[in-house]
């Protein structure tokens, strides 16, 4: 199944993705796995409001994981 994630939320997923690449290279290294994880969060959100129309209201990655098989886009 190919899901186009909404185009502002893979545009903030992509500045958070960046902004972390940075903040590796200052050796900021807890602020880039913050960084990492709201760049993955918003796909998912975004995966899910493509699918859903709405997503849930976490921070749980695996949760929002759970919602897209549940929402049928990949198994286990």
């Amino acid at each position: 199944m190919r899901v186009e994630v909404p185009g502002d939320w893979f545009e903030k997923a992509s500045y958070f993705r960046s902004s972390a690449r940075r903040r590796v290279g200052e050796g900021a290294y807890w602020a880039a796995c913050f960084e990492a994880q709201q760049s993955v969060e918003v796909v998912l959100k975004g995966l899910q409001v493509a699918l859903l129309g709405v997503h849930e209201f976490t921070n749980d990655l695996a949760r929002l994981l759970k919602g897209l098989e549940a929402a049928g886009l990949f198994r286990g």
